[in-house]
Order: structure tokens, then sequence, then C-alpha cells
């Protein structure tokens, strides 16, 4: 690891001037020689932003992924040290909005630590003169034995009904959220949608599965978003009925990051996550599909929403259990890593960048090859700020609030990020600081948009959940093995395009980016975004089902594998 140590500016006296003697009756004594004093290093801690596990948390032993953020001066570079030895990478991210006049940047260590039963751990993490320091002390509890996968419930689908599920999802939950807008809007609407399908859509609406899908629900050992053992966060394995005559395996493994209100683990037909897995299995894929904390077996607290660390900790831990298990190893290379895709749309696009940075340090058994993210705020800081703009009526027109509507921010800023961002962080704040009687608190509304060091931690805790801020993010994770596909609609009214964009620029010049910006926007589109103005998640659904229409053709692209 590079360390920045700037050298330490050291003062010297010199004398000047003309010399002259005493009189030789009087001679001038010689001052002894003595060394100026070195100046002295003051050694400032600096406040730890977040981390997983969190301070004074009890962990589970072994080799565990440990994340910790911080703030520091703008320039330096910092290396971690303990007992545990830890390993692992540093990204860097610039800061904007907070209060103190200094530079700052984002500092956060995704690090691999190999932790002792029953002991206390500390963790330090120091910049190269030693000048700044920042701190995490834990411990571990009693080794628990072999990390565990339990199938609670299970469910076959035929052939038949694989192909079935797109049409029974238009016809039903896409359908009734067009409903509302009234019965000839409607059919405008379905036509201009049927044109689409016709054009692009060619996987979805011929799902052509090769095999009927096995489908189940399991709980696995896994963190709360503490970092403490929890056996009760379930999630989705989706795979062919490979014992039904011949099975040729596939080149990849799916990890699917699913979109907000959904739950995989449901095994219900109409949860478009559920769906979209078993389209993928029907096709030979083995497809791993994480719920987020909060849904599915494990409800003992809002959803992570949009929280990456937290839940890439739970998708890296499913995905490794699931990998190392010889209930699915016939899915799987008989020798070395899996290759792996990452799928995920709006919140879950934004999981799936969160998962891809966490596997450069977790080991998990899988190179990740294709990475398909769509409509996700990559630039969280900045799609919130807009949000709040617009609510305080202070939007000048930007592309960040120009289409916010108070319908998207009391679902998702009210709704969801605000409860998870005060469950499972330290924003420094108090609920009653946040919402009044279901809405933003006057005072906190003026205080995130104006600098007020009262609202650092949660502007700083939101830039530490967006992705477009990296500082030389190519030099942090070299030589990366996925090519990165981005989609988002010009005419997306709850997540501005402009967090794909920002994305795509931001990666491009260190790794394979494909920003697939002319899908989504066709003339259909155009059309269809007059029609459905006022229901506003409505395009950002349809490119959804573009982009995983996409994933499928570049998925079956590529050649089975040994193939």
């Amino acid at each position: 690891m590079l360390v920045f140590a700037p050298s330490l500016a050291l003062a010297a006296a010199c004398g000047g001037g003309e010399v002259t003697s005493a009189p030789a009756e009087r001679p001038v004594p010689t001052a002894p020689s003595r060394s100026l004093p070195l100046p002295q290093t003051t050694l400032e801690t600096l406040g730890v932003l977040d981390s997983v596990p969190a301070a004074g948390a009890t962990v589970a032993p072994g080799t565990v992924n440990i994340s910790v953020a911080h703030l520091a001066p703008a320039g330096l570079a910092f290396s971690p040290s303990g007992d545990c030895r830890p390993t692992g990478v540093t990204l860097r991210r610039a800061v904007m909005g907070l209060s103190g006049a200094a530079p700052q940047q984002l500092m956060e260590h995704h690090l691999r630590c190999a932790l002792a039963p029953l002991a206390a751990h500390e963790l330090a993490i120091e910049d190269g003169d030693g000048r700044y320091r920042a701190e995490l002390r834990f411990a571990t509890g009693a080794d628990p034995g072999p990390a565990s996968l339990v199938v609670q419930d299970a469910r076959t689908l035929p052939r038949q009904d694989v192909n079935e599920l797109f049409d029974a999802y238009v016809s039903g939950a896409l359908g009734e959220q067009l409903a509302e807008l009234g019965a000839d809007v409607t059919a405008a609407i379905r036509a201009a949608i049927g044109q689409v399908a016709e054009q692009a859509w060619g996987e979805l609406t011929n799902p052509n599965a090769a095999y009927d899908v096995v489908a189940q629900r399991v709980a696995y050992s896994s963190r709360t978003p503490r970092g403490e053992p929890d056996a009760q966060l379930t999630g989705l394995i989706a795979m062919p009925d490979a014992g039904l005559g011949s099975f040729t395996r596939k080149s990849r493994v799916i990890l699917l990051s699913h979109a907000s209100g959904s739950t995989p683990s449901s095994l219900d037909a109409s949860d478009s996550w559920f769906m979209l897995a078993a389209m993928l299995a029907g096709r030979g894929h083995l497809v791993i599909a994480p719920d987020n904390w909060g849904r599915g077996g494990q409800q003992s607290g809002p959803e992570t929403y949009l929280i990456g660390n937290r839940v890439a900790n739970n998708s890296v831990d499913l995905l490794r259990i699931a990998l190392a298990s010889e209930d699915y190893s016939q899915f799987l290379p008989p020798e070395g890593p899996a290759d792996l895709s990452i799928i995920g749309y709006s919140q879950g696009g934004h999981s799936a960048l969160a998962v891809w940075l966490a596997l450069h340090t977790a080991e998990v058994g899988a190179t990740v090859r294709e990475l398909y993210s769509g409509g996700a705020p990559h630039n969280l800081y900045r799609t919130v700020i807009g949000a709040l703009e617009a609510l305080a009526d202070r939007c000048d027109g930007n592309r960040w609030c120009r289409n916010v509507g108070e319908d998207a921010i009391r679902t998702y800023v009210i709704g969801r990020a605000v409860p998870a961002f005060l469950a499972y962080t330290d924003i420094g704040l108090a609920e009653e600081d946040v919402l009044v009687d279901g809405a933003l608190a006057p005072d906190f509304l003026r205080g995130m948009l104006e600098t007020d060091s009262r609202f650092d931690n949660a502007k700083a805790l939101l830039q530490l959940n967006s992705f477009t801020n990296f500082i030389d993010l190519g030099a942090a994770l070299p030589a990366s093995a996925t090519h990165i596909h981005l989609y988002h609609s010009e005419f997306d009214l709850l997540v501005p395009e402009r967090n794909t964009s920002e994305l795509a620029e931001l990666l491009e010049p260190a790794f394979g980016v494909t920003y697939h910006d002319d899908e989504c926007s066709s003339d259909e589109y155009r059309v269809l975004a007059g029609l459905v103005r006022n229901v506003v998640g409505a395009i950002h659904t349809l490119c959804g089902l573009e982009m995983l229409d996409e994933a499928l053709q570049g998925l079956d692209r590529l050649s089975p594998a040994g193939g």
C-alpha cells in the first residue's frame, strides 16, 4: 500500500552579518553547541463515521470482512494495523457540503481479518506520519461451528409455468399500477408497452425455458447490520431441475440484487425478482437472490435500504455458503472459481455496485465477469439533496430535482431511507430531529440544504453510500475482470438519469464499461413518458424490464460451460 508521508518542516537557525572580535585582553567565551529540539507531532484521533462490525459488537470468529469509514484531511493515505493483521483495500471519496473550511476526504477501508474466538480486538488505521489515527474495538464470541444453510420451503415450477410468468406479471402487477389512470389512458399505455415489448423484450416475452425449476427459500448464517451473528436472514436459490433428462451446465452463476419492495424468497410468482430468478434457472443457471435485512425471515427492523455495505455483507455470506455447498456442486465448475454475473435494478442496482466492491476483498469462490446495474441512485447524496430541494421549493430547475414529486419523496426518502439510516448508522440526530408527524422536520430540511455542522454526519453517510465520488478508483481496484453494463432512461421521474451518466464517466477510464444510453430512450418511451407522467415509477419500471431482457440476451450469447 502506498502511504503519503509529507516531510516535516525542520526549523534551523543560521547566523548572519559581520563577525567582530573583542580586545585580546578580554576574549569572548565560546558558547557550547546545542541541538535544536524537533517539533512534536500531536496524534489526532479521528472519529469513525461508520463500521461493520460496530464499536463494541461481538462477532463470530474466523476470517471476517470488516469495513471502517472516517473523514480525514485531503491528500493523506492510511494503513491499517492490529492483532488480526488486516489486509484489504482503501477507497477514497471526495466530499461536499460539510461545515469545515479545510478540504476533507472520506476514507473507506475494506479489510479481512483472522480473528481468534473469545478475545478482544483493536484495529488501528493511521496516516504515514502518525498524525491521524482511527480506532475500532470489538470482540469475538465462541466458535459457532460451520456456517449453515437451511431449506425452509421449496417449490417446483414446470417449464410451461416459467414461460408464462412474464405475461402474468404484465397483466397482473404492472396492470394494477396503471389501472388508476382510467380505461382510455390505460389502453393507450398498453398499446405503447406492446410496441416496446415487441421491439425490445424478445427474451421476456419468449422465455424458452429448457428446464423445470426448483426454487428454495433458505435461511443462512450471516450478520446483523451491527456485524453480529444471525441465522434468520433468508434468500432464494433457484436452479434447473437437472434430475430430469440431460443437463448442460451454464458458464455463469447469477447473483440477483432485488429492487425496493421485493422479497425473492417469498416464492411468489407476482414478485418480479422471483420471476426473473425462475426464468434464469429455467435456462440452466444457478441463481442466488438474497433478501435484504428487514425483509423475508429477518424483520426485526427496517430494510437496509441503500446502505451498501450492510446489503453487501449479507449477499456475500449467502453467495459464499451456497457456492461451498455440495447441494449445488453440479451447477459449478469442478475446479477453480465460478464465473459470476451480478444483476440489479433501482435499489438493486445500487446494491449490485456495493457487492461488486465488497468482492474485491471477500473470498467467495467466484470471479465477477459481468455486472448489470440500471436506474439506481448511484449518487445517493445528490439524489436525496435534490428531493429535499424540491420539497423546500428551492429547485432551480437542475436535473437532480426538477422532476421529483412529493409521492416519491414520501415513499422512498421518508418511508425507507430515513428509517434505515436512523436504525443502522449514526447520523448524530434523534428521530424527532428528523421526522415530525411523518414529515421531515423543518430544521432538518433547512440544515441539510445549508452548511450546519449538526448535519455533517448525515451528509457524509449519504456520500459514503454514493459511488460517483470515488478518487482514483482504478488504482485502488486494479485488474478488474468485470464488464459493467449500465442502463437508465432520460424520462425516469423517480431516479434522475444523471446518477448513471455520472457513474459511467467515473468508471470508463479504468474499467470495462458500456453505458446503454440508447436503451429506454426510444420514441416509444417518449410517448409513454407523456402518457404516464402522473405515475412516477412507470418509466422507471419499464426501463428495468428492458435491462433485464438485455441481461438475458447477454447471458444467452455466452457459451455453456465447456462449450
